[in-house]
């Protein structure tokens, strides 16, 4: 990864592989203070990574793209939901989707979907549910609940479709999503006031 101006924190860093023509593609998503970067080993559009001389070090990560998500609380974590399409951030009780769009250029920018309301608890963890028919995912919240959302048109609009909660809620500060692809099937691992570890689902 190549250095440059400090511009913020970095608070979270998730990985994932990019399916191009003709070969697999690094691509890394960070939130720095409260917007998004997207960089990636090798250019997507046509496998040739054209702002990486042959100088450079193998498998060097480059900045692609770069979004602010939100006004009022820096991100604490990320999660790819599409081999980069599309990706959720979250921080404080904020959530937010981001879609990679290609421009005229020839490069790629990012741009925030539609931002979800400030939830009542902070948010803990995100998971995609893959085995749902709609692109869905799990919020787990401070407050020992989980709750299920699911695009619709396109991502132009999120709605709750289930709220599950902890038969006992208290005050977290920490919580994991895990388990299967499906709501049904969720594990959920939370860090409690008490010094406790509630393993729930």
């Amino acid at each position: 990864m190549i250095s440059d101006a400090y511009v913020g924190d970095v608070t979270c860093v998730e990985m994932f592989m990019f399916s191009g023509d003709d070969a697999r593609v690094t691509s890394m998503l960070a939130g720095v203070g409260a917007s998004l970067h997207w960089s990636s080993s090798r250019a997507r559009s046509d496998g040739v990574d054209d702002d990486i001389t042959a100088a450079a070090p193998s498998g060097v990560m480059r900045k692609r793209a770069c979004a602010r998500v939100f006004n009022d609380a820096r991100i604490h974590g990320v999660r790819d939901l599409l081999s980069g399409d599309r990706a959720v951030c979250w921080g404080e009780r904020r959530v937010g989707v981001t879609r990679a769009t290609a421009t005229a250029g020839g490069g790629w920018a990012l741009r925030v979907e539609q931002p979800f309301a400030p939830f009542a608890s902070w948010i803990h963890d995100i998971r995609r549910l893959s085995g749902e028919s709609d692109l869905c995912i799990a919020i787990g919240l401070s407050d020992n609940t989980v709750e299920r959302w699911c695009s619709m048109d396109d991502g132009q609009t999120w709605i709750r479709t289930a709220r599950t909660q902890c038969e006992s809620k208290c005050l977290l500060y920490t919580l994991a999503l895990g388990g299967g692809e499906h709501w049904d099937d969720l594990i959920i691992a939370a860090g409690t006031i008490f010094n406790e570890i509630q393993v729930w689902g």
